[in-house]
C-alpha cells in the first residue's frame, strides 16, 4: 500500500479504482466498444513505455506485435495504427486473424470475453432460434465498406472449428453483408463427418 501521508506528496481528495482487465476485455469485446479499446492500448503502452516513453499508443501497438511475433504470427499480416479499429489504416488478413485465434483458443478470459450467437454481446440479436444460437463466440466489427465476424463456431456433428469472415468495400449493403455472413456461418454449422 502507498503512503499518503503529506510528508510523502499531496493528498488525493478521492481515488477511483477500475474494474480488473479482464473485465474491461469483457465490455469492450463484447459491446465492441471503440473508446475502451483505444485506452487498453495506451493502458499497455503506458506499462511498456521503455521503448517508446513519449507516445503511448505507439507503445502498445509495439507491444502487441512484440507479443504476436514470440507467438509465431507473423505481423507481415497486418497493419495497426490504433487500439479501435476505426482507420483505414488498419489492415489485417484472415490468416492472421486466425492464426490470433488458435494461439487464444485455450485462453479462458479472452473466450469468455466475445459476443454469443443468440445471447449475448454484438450477437445477442443474431441466429437467434437457429442450430448456431449459443454455438458461436466471436467479435463482430464494421465500418463503412468493411463488415466482419470471426470466432470459434461448435458444429453439432463436428468439432470447433474458427471462422473468419472479412468482406472490404463491397457493392452491398451492410445488411446484406450481415445476413450473407449469417448463411455461411450457419452452412459451416451443418458441418460433419465423413461417413
Amino acid at each position: 500500500m502507498t503512503d499518503l501521508s503529506p510528508a510523502t506528496g499531496p493528498i488525493p481528495l478521492a481515488i477511483v479504482w477500475s474494474p480488473p482487465l479482464s473485465e474491461m476485455i469483457k465490455f469492450t469485446n463484447q459491446e465492441s466498444d471503440n473508446l475502451y479499446a483505444e485506452l487498453i492500448l495506451r493502458n499497455l503502452g503506458f506499462a511498456n513505455q521503455s521503448r517508446f516513453p513519449e507516445n503511448y499508443r505507439i507503445a502498445g501497438i509495439q507491444t502487441i506485435l512484440d507479443w504476436l511475433n514470440r507467438h509465431g504470427i507473423p505481423i507481415t499480416e497486418l497493419n495497426l495504427v490504433d487500439g479501435s479499429g476505426l482507420s483505414t489504416e488498419n489492415l489485417i488478413t484472415p490468416q492472421a486473424a486466425g492464426w490470433f485465434l488458435v494461439k487464444m483458443s485455450d485462453s479462458g478470459i479472452f473466450r469468455q470475453s466475445l459476443a454469443v450467437a443468440g445471447e449475448k454481446g454484438t450477437l445477442k440479436s443474431r441466429f437467434n432460434n437457429t442450430i448456431v444460437s449459443g454455438k458461436l463466440q466471436g467479435k463482430t466489427g464494421s465500418l463503412t465498406g468493411a463488415i466482419s465476424l470471426v470466432g470459434y463456431l461448435k458444429p453439432s456433428n463436428y468439432e470447433e472449428v474458427i471462422v473468419v469472415f472479412f468482406t472490404n468495400n463491397p457493392k452491398q449493403t451492410a445488411n446484406n453483408l450481415r445476413r450473407a455472413i449469417d448463411d455461411m456461418v450457419l452452412l459451416t454449422s451443418q458441418l460433419d463427418y465423413c461417413k
